[in-house]
């Protein structure tokens, strides 16, 4: 099973706060020794972790980092500002497998593998330098341990092992929980991305359905007039789509922070996550 966990350098009242006020954020928030941990209640690949976190990037200028893994591929993504930059372990297949496993979307296995056939080697000394640093950096770790890693990219990386490693062991425990389940309770709960979609595809929905009762009003104008009404549905839409997103993050700003986003301490070994 795809899992992410999303690493954030300041204290959990700080990140909840932040991520709280974006709207966005549905998931739960673990406070360890370097920071807070957000484990997501929904599938997230790496745009939508981006969008979670670059309201806490823009206003505490730190970086972000995002960890994800399955049984076959690892990655991670380094969040410092609008766009997010990592570097993946596995071979592509497990790795492309790994990215549609975190959104849950199998429509997006051929814009991945185009993304892979256009993406340059990973054997270049100069590009396994600066992944190597923008990870270490953004952990604040050795960036030579964080490079041996790097080069060793054709296998899986074991999340648990690097983070320990590079002296995030605080951070490696709550991946050992996540790897025994422990948070998947959470899982459960109220989902920001489930109600997105559900908003969005009724908005969708409707202005289908206006455009094919029109159709033949719109036919017998011409085609130049149906193309042009083709257009419009389609503006329509992707204005619907953002009235959506927004909808849902307004509502998730007004829900209480405990249900939005509550604190689950990192449980003991006989004690359950929830």
């Amino acid at each position: 099973m795809a899992r992410m966990l999303i690493w954030l350098p300041a204290p959990v009242d700080d990140v909840r706060a932040a991520l709280h006020k974006s709207g966005i954020a549905s998931g739960v928030a673990v406070p360890v020794r370097s920071g807070t941990v957000i484990v997501s209640r929904d599938r997230m690949g790496g745009s939508i972790a981006l969008q979670w976190v670059y309201g806490f990037i823009r206003q505490s200028r730190k970086s972000a980092v995002a960890v994800a893994w399955d049984d076959n591929a690892s990655l991670i993504y380094a969040f410092s500002g609008a766009v997010s930059l990592g570097w993946e372990w596995g071979g592509d297949k497990a790795v492309r497998d790994l990215m549609i496993g975190l959104s849950g979307r199998k429509v997006q296995r051929p814009g991945l593998a185009l993304l892979s056939a256009l993406t340059t080697s990973k054997q270049g000394q100069a590009k396994q330098g600066r992944a190597a640093n923008r990870i270490a950096t953004a952990l604040g770790a050795d960036e030579a341990t964080v490079l041996r890693y790097v080069q060793q990219h054709e296998q899986r990386m074991s999340p648990a092992g690097f983070l320990d490693d590079i002296g995030k062991s605080d951070v490696a425990a709550v991946v050992r929980a996540m790897d025994v389940s422990q948070f998947d309770a959470w899982r459960t709960g109220r989902s920001f991305m489930s109600e997105f979609w559900l908003a969005t595809g009724a908005a969708a929905l409707a202005c289908v359905v206006l455009f094919v009762a029109g159709r033949n009003v719109i036919n017998s104008l011409g085609e130049s007039v149906a193309s042009i009404a083709q257009l419009v549905v389609l503006v329509l839409m992707g204005i619907s789509f953002l009235i959506a997103w927004q909808r849902v993050r307004y509502r998730t700003t007004r829900q209480p922070i405990d249900d939005v986003l509550p604190v689950v301490e990192l449980p003991s070994d006989n004690q359950s996550a929830r």
